[in-house]
């Protein structure tokens, strides 16, 4: 699994090995069982894949939050429908801290 940097790397890895051995917690706790390796972390401009998901994951984002301006929100639709077929599951999840 392959991540942007970001601050307390070994956190964020012993967090992953506890969902791995523990479960995820919380009212559905579940058991991650197809992560074979650690979390690696690189800087986002040197991995296209990581551009990528940083920009599905702000546009997300952005169809979460109510657009002020009807132009703005007929944009995000537009740019969200050439991504939402290839979408297997969608949801947000605020990470530790938030």
């Amino acid at each position: 699994m392959i991540a942007d940097e970001v601050d307390h790397p070994a956190r964020h890895r012993a967090d992953l090995t506890r969902y791995l051995v523990a479960g995820t917690g919380g009212y559905r706790s579940r058991r991650l069982t197809r992560i074979v390796d650690t979390l690696h972390f690189a800087p986002s401009h040197a991995s296209r894949l990581v551009q990528g998901a940083e920009l599905v994951t702000f546009l997300f984002r952005r169809m979460q939050t109510a657009a002020v301006d009807p132009r703005e929100a007929a944009t995000n639709e537009r740019l969200w429908s050439s991504v939402q077929p290839r979408v297997y599951r969608a949801q947000r999840a605020a990470p530790r801290g938030f």
